[in-house]
């Protein structure tokens, strides 16, 4: 965009005895607003809870984008004191798999821009307009009543959305099952291959990601070569068994996402997902003995996983099968978190 003046509206604020929208047409102009803070009623805060009314700034969002505005500038004086990491993180390029559903949202009509700009950028636009944030604030403070107005400066932004096609495989062994029906049915095993990429200091910038997920990954392969061991010995599974390691899961699930939505073999055939993450380190909850694991999700689709997991684990290897995680509504979210999401979201016990 491009503008000659731009409408400042205070703390965006629209309540019952105060309005920083009063007698302002938004309505594709540029508005700028406080991220925080509150005009106050004497010592009093007109502001009594920002989840309610209005006040948040997800609240005066909704209202400019409601009201057509332009795009609106967010004054956030916690910009200024960003980590460097934080700021790469947010300027950093986003990786999205070009599914139907994504290409549909990129293509959908641009909306309202929403741009937030520390104390220093402010005070270069307030100062061009022959005012600053302190002075505006303190009118508002002195006065009890929005200071809004039409500021004379111009603005101009603009963003170039830059695509660059990445590719990126997930990588299959298959071990076909020995009995003649059962071998149309397919257990997939998976773990994720990709960790977090490069950091932005140090000699060693790669995160190897020997735990997450090295481990899960490794201990695909030596299932894998166990399997293929017992078949040669004539020992192999009646049915037919999928090993996977899947790319992009610390991007979204994104290799896992695509297989499910891909398969190689019917989901239907698929009866159950094992999936691999993270086994190659304790906790503090496990200091005294770390022969454990964490269980989640065996019961959650199929009361038959869980019992033959559980009663495998006590016939060979008798470990400690944490299920703390083990909960829909688990404040770690790790059922949704790694892979085996997108096989369980398709109905297949995980």
């Amino acid at each position: 965009f491009n503008c000659n003046s731009i409408i400042f509206a205070g703390y965006g604020l629209k309540k019952d005895g105060y309005n920083d929208f009063e007698n302002i047409n938004v309505a594709g102009k540029v508005v700028v607003i406080f991220k925080a803070g509150q005009p106050t009623d004497g010592d009093k805060p007109m502001v009594s809870n920002p989840k309610t009314d209005g006040s948040a700034l997800s609240g005066k969002i909704k209202y400019l984008t409601e009201n057509k505005a332009q795009a609106v500038i967010v004054v956030d004086p916690s910009i200024d004191n960003m980590s460097a990491n934080l700021k790469n993180y947010l300027v950093s390029p986003q990786l999205v798999m070009k599914t139907e559903e994504v290409i549909k949202r990129m293509n959908l009509p641009q909306g309202m821009a929403i741009i937030n700009i520390g104390s220093a950028a402010a005070t270069k636009i307030f100062a061009a307009a022959g005012t600053s944030v302190d002075a505006l604030r303190k009118k508002i403070a002195d006065s009890g009543k929005p200071a809004s107005q039409e500021l004379n400066v111009t603005i101009s932004a603009s963003a170039t959305k830059v695509e660059k096609p990445v590719r990126a495989e997930n990588v299959l062994g298959f071990l076909e099952g020995s009995d003649k029906k059962l071998k149309n049915e397919v257990l997939v095993i998976t773990s994720h291959y990709d960790h977090i990429g490069l950091t932005t200091s140090g000699a060693d910038k790669v995160n190897n990601g020997a735990d997450d997920d090295g481990s899960g990954t490794t201990g695909v392969l030596m299932l894998a070569e166990a399997f293929a061991k017992a078949k040669k010995a004539g020992k192999g599974p009646k049915r037919s068994i999928l090993f996977m390691t899947v790319t992009g899961e610390e991007k979204g699930l994104l290799g896992s996402e695509w297989y499910s939505e891909h398969p190689i073999f019917p989901l239907e055939k698929t009866i159950t997902n094992l999936n691999i993450d993270m086994i190659g380190r304790g906790d503090k909850a496990h200091e005294a003995d770390n022969n454990f694991v964490y269980i989640i999700g065996s019961d959650m689709l199929s009361t038959d996983l869980d019992k033959i997991g559980k009663k495998a684990n006590k016939d060979y290897v008798n470990i400690n099968l944490d299920e703390r995680h083990n909960n829909r509504t688990d404040p770690e979210r790790f059922y949704y978190r790694s892979d085996h999401y997108n096989f369980a979201k398709h109905g297949i016990p995980v």
